[in-house]
């Protein structure tokens, strides 16, 4: 492992592993969850083998994840400890207080191990599904609450055969560990550098490398990375830009979202993946540069100049089919539902049999000899003639916020939790789409007419319960909600209250936007950029981004925007702490004077030319 201060052999890791097995033994026992919020870092996956080595469970929840959640995992499941960094408490009251251990090679990290308060008697096929498992990962639930769904170590040995041999992984290549734990990605980052014998980089500043487009490809280029899954908004941004020049990147895989753009003339090979958790991290992909066979369908003859890059064809030893309404297989060229069967299904959704039963079937008569079990993704597809998929959208009310899938009835369940009696209903539907992100949006009524609904003390008791991407961006305290013919809340009429705004300034000069020169014009630009990605057209410089809806990825793509048009790099952490819009203006105006602000003659396509060499044309804070 690289990790910019130092670098573990694999035999100083195999020693990390054993020291953190050594220590959790006492506590943990075969099939027990063992919770993880540690950042991406050489610590984390020692933990990750160390489960592995004590037949656990590794449940990697990222730092700092909602302590609702946390607690919540205790009374479904058999959770053996939750470990946090050194001398943090664990989230919520749920875990007793911590036992330390100091790795012995540098970097000299702490963990510190949190045994849960009570171990409730469960279920005896809870208990058989989690000892199955090999590890398991938190999804998005309908009934409020997440699921954890458990993989064995035969789906991901079957992805991890598949990605080894159509991606070429072995020693002397270099991946990434970009994606952020909690994400059943991170694990596809992992797994296969450690069973090929790969060297796995770590980024040293993990947020900020994760945040902006810049700081991504600097450290490709620092890490000579030549394996890397990106999520797909990050993908996107990068694919505006012409194609870095200096990278050993082989293989990119975007992955998270629907993809709606290609990179231009890209030296590596960049693939679209699709692979929910359910079916273990990535079981179909397509080569962006990919021809389509003469089977496919009219008007998708090149998938280049019109449409979404499709999610193409399953990996080895996966099977899929597209099933209609009555669950019979479809023709090609149908639209219908993706189920998915073979080697990667996963087992299901731990403590939740009735779930599990709803998704995990029976295949579909016709399906194939072989099978007993297919899952149904819920996401609608159509085959092409060529027997490429083509992505079309969701059957149920799931969104997909940032990468993460979201039931909007969870979010529900924790807004009125978080109401303490003060929310009779709430509902939540996505808004945006098209030139601005998809976000939520959240109607509350309240449980007595005329009584006032703290807002903010909703939003904050949600966050115990809920990542942030979950979080509405937008709260509406409304007296009661328009309705279908058949009585039902007219989601449809409530998210037609947003306007769409216009589409964001372009780095690739096709607006013509001009360049940041003058404290208006940096005004101007971010207040443009800021209405696209709220979804808003009101606001001041005196706002503030955050308390306007702004999240991480929309400061992602602020960021992107400034450093295009103003020559200048922003630490994504910068940006979150001003206090409002104006001191990020003024912010911004600082690094243009330190460094070399583009001149009035500059237009935008030089200005975004690749991001290659060190950016000493600004400066960086």
């Amino acid at each position: 492992m690289d990790f910019g201060s130092g670098i573990w052999t694999y035999r100083e890791l195999d020693e990390a592993a054993e020291a953190v097995a050594a220590w959790l033994a006492p506590t943990v026992a075969p099939g027990d969850i063992v919770a993880v919020c540690l950042e991406n870092s050489p610590a984390l996956v020692a933990v990750a083998l160390a489960a592995a080595r004590l037949g656990a469970v590794y449940l990697p929840l990222g730092p700092r994840p909602p302590a609702g959640r946390v607690a919540a995992l205790v009374g479904e499941l058999p959770v053996g400890c939750l470990i946090t960094g050194g001398g943090e408490a664990a989230p919520g009251t749920a875990y007793g207080p911590g036992r330390d251990l100091r790795l012995p090679l540098a970097p000299h990290t702490a963990l510190t191990l949190h045994p849960p308060q009570d171990r409730p008697e469960l279920p005896s096929a809870t208990r058989s599904m989690c000892e199955a498992s090999f590890y398991a990962v938190l999804t998005s639930g309908s009934t409020g609450t997440p699921k954890a769904v458990g993989v064995p170590a035969t789906s991901l040995g079957n992805f991890l055969r598949a990605y080894g041999v159509a991606y070429g992984a072995g020693a002397g290549c270099r991946h990434a560990l970009l994606i952020r734990p909690g994400f059943d990605a991170h694990l596809g980052d992992m797994w296969p550098a450690l069973a090929f014998g790969a060297t796995l980089c770590v980024p040293s500043a993990p947020e900020e490398v994760a945040r902006s487009v810049g700081a991504l490809v600097d450290w490709f280029r620092e890490q000579a990375v030549t394996h890397t899954i990106v999520p797909t908004p990050l993908a996107e941004l990068l694919f505006e830009l012409p194609w870095p020049d200096g990278l050993a990147l082989r293989h990119l895989f975007a992955g998270g979202d629907k993809l709606r753009s290609r990179p231009r003339h890209p030296t590596a090979t960049v693939h679209n993946a699709y692979g929910p958790a359910e079916a273990t991290v990535l079981c179909l992909t397509h080569r962006l540069d990919e021809r389509p066979g003469p089977a496919a369908a009219e008007g998708s003859a090149d998938g280049r100049d019109e449409g979404a890059p499709p999610i193409g064809r399953p990996v080895s030893g996966v099977r899929i089919g597209v099933i209609g309404e009555d669950g019979q297989l479809l023709a090609r060229d149908s639209i219908g539902e993706l189920v998915i069967a073979g080697a990667q299904v996963s087992l299901g959704y731990l403590a939740r049999p009735a779930e599990t039963a709803r998704r995990f079937t029976a295949p579909p008569p016709g399906f194939g000899d072989g099978y007993t079990r297919v899952y149904r993704t819920g996401d609608q597809v159509r085959m092409r003639r060529d027997g490429v998929l083509e992505y079309v959208g969701r059957l149920d009310q799931q969104v997909k916020i940032s990468g993460v899938r979201i039931e909007t009835a969870e979010v529900e369940a924790a807004l009125e939790r978080a109401g303490a009696g003060a929310v009779r209903q709430a509902v939540v539907v996505p808004v945006g789409g098209g030139h601005t992100e998809t976000r939520l949006a959240a109607f509350l009524r309240g449980a007595r007419d005329g009584e006032r609904i703290d807002v903010t003390e909703v939003l904050r008791g949600s966050r115990e319960w809920l990542p942030e991407q979950a979080l509405p961006a937008h709260v509406t305290v409304v007296e009661t909600y328009p309705c279908t013919a058949n009585g039902k809340v007219d989601r449809r009429a409530l998210a037609a209250t947003f306007r769409s705004p216009g589409p964001p300034p372009r780095p690739d000069g096709t607006d013509r936007t001009p360049v940041a020169t003058a404290p208006t014009d940096v005004t101007a630009l971010v207040l443009r950029t800021c209405e696209h990605l709220l979804g808003t057209g009101d606001l001041k410089p005196g706002d503030n981004f955050l308390a306007a809806g702004g999240t991480s990825l929309t400061a992602m793509r602020l960021i992107h925007a400034v450093e295009s048009h103003c020559g200048v790099r922003v630490r994504v952490s910068r940006l979150l702490r001003q206090p409002d819009l104006s001191a990020l203006c003024r912010h911004v105006e600082e690094l243009m004077r330190d460094g070399r602000a583009p001149q009035a003659t500059d237009d935008v396509t030089e200005r975004t030319g690749p991001l290659s060499g060190p950016r000493t044309s600004g400066a960086m804070t």
